[in-house]
Formats: structure tokens, sequence, C-alpha cells
């Protein structure tokens, strides 16, 4: 059996090598990348390595790598680039919004809407079943979050 040996800084100069480097999927590919982004800040130069980290993060976020999967690269990348307190407070925010920004797609004022009215029938839905049964108009108005009033109109519909 014959194992290849590779030398990360070998990889340094080739601009194809790097290339391919950042957009393959291999996990050892982080590692590289990891490696190679050192080589470009200089120890004690935190604001390069926090702008490396960050957008190294980002990299993977942007490749559509679940949120556990960055936290773990964000843990293996502190081993390389140990950061002041402020900056990685800074960088967990950044994350924080990252993580905001691919999970949670932007949605439009309509569909705000319809998701609100949604929930207002399916408490009204419930509102109503509870009537049927019988549950005192205190019990379902605390149980659904609907008013007294709203309760009361279902009760002469449902009667």
């Amino acid at each position: 059996m014959t194992i290849p040996i590779v030398k990360i800084i070998d990889y340094k100069n080739i601009k194809e090598s790097n290339e391919k480097v950042e957009t393959s999927t291999n996990p050892m590919s982080v590692a590289v990348q990891v490696q190679l982004k050192s080589y470009e800040a200089k120890k004690g130069d935190y604001q390069k390595q926090y702008d490396i980290k960050r957008e190294l993060i980002r990299q993977h976020y942007s490749h559509g790598y679940d949120a556990r999967y960055i936290r773990s690269l964000f843990h293996f990348i502190d081993l390389i680039f140990q950061l002041p307190e402020s900056l990685d407070k800074k960088l967990s925010e950044e994350i924080t919004r990252l993580e905001e920004e691919y999970k949670m797609p932007y949605v439009t004022s309509w569909e705000r809407i319809a998701k609100k009215e949604g929930k207002k029938e399916g408490k009204l839905e419930t509102a109503r079943e509870l009537v049927k049964r019988g549950v005192d108009i205190n019990i379902i108005a605390k149980a659904t979050g609907l008013t007294r009033e709203e309760i009361e109109k279902l009760v002469e519909v449902v009667q």
C-alpha cells in the first residue's frame, strides 16, 4: 500500500491548488485551507486572524454546511488562530448573524401576514372545539390567547 505524502506548504503558491482546496467538500481540505491561511497572518496580527476566521466560516456557511459542522470547524480554527477575548466575542456575534442569514431566508410581509392569520385561525378552531366541549371561557382565553369577546362570539355561533 502506498500513501502519498503531501506538504501543505507546497500548496501555498499554487493558485489552482488553492482554488481546489477552497471549493472542495473534502473535510481534509478545511485543514489544508486553515493551515495555508495561517501563513498569511503573522503572529500577533489579531485583526488579520479575525478576518481569516470570519471568511473561512462565512465560506463554509455559503457551501450549505449546517451549524453543527460550522461550530466544529470553528473549534478547529480556534486551535490555529487564538484571538483576544474582544475579537472572539465579535466573531461569535458574526457567526450568529451568519446563522440567521443562511438559515432564515427573508420572509415577505404577505407571508408573515398569512402565517399570523393561520395561527389565529388555528387558535379559533381550538377555541371552537373547546366551546363545543363546554370548557369555561376563561380557561379557553388563557389556553388560546384569544380575548374573551372573541370567544363569546364563538359561543354564539356554536350554540
